[in-house]
């Protein structure tokens, strides 16, 4: 798995988002990259930023501004590998 990507509409981004971010790392996989989406204000757009969760897309966002992204993301994981990290 290269990412993933969570969407809320609640306001539980700052808290289950990291909370999967976490798990993973627990899971030793912290080489998956997470891309957040849904209604998230901007100030804590830079809070989950800071905690390696990119993206935090809102809504209207189009599709290919998504897709490129997660495509960035999945890259990253893949120079990771590629390097022996």
């Amino acid at each position: 798995m290269d990412v993933v990507a969570l969407s809320l509409h609640n306001s539980a981004h700052l808290t289950a988002f990291p909370e999967v971010k976490k798990w993973l790392e627990k899971l030793g996989a912290k080489d998956i990259q997470v891309v957040g989406g849904g209604i998230i204000p901007p100030e804590d757009r830079k809070k989950l930023e800071k905690l390696g969760i990119t993206g935090n897309f809102g809504p209207g966002t189009p599709l290919n501004k998504i897709i490129e992204h997660v495509r960035k993301a999945a890259m990253k994981k893949w120079k990771l590998e590629s390097s022996g990290r």
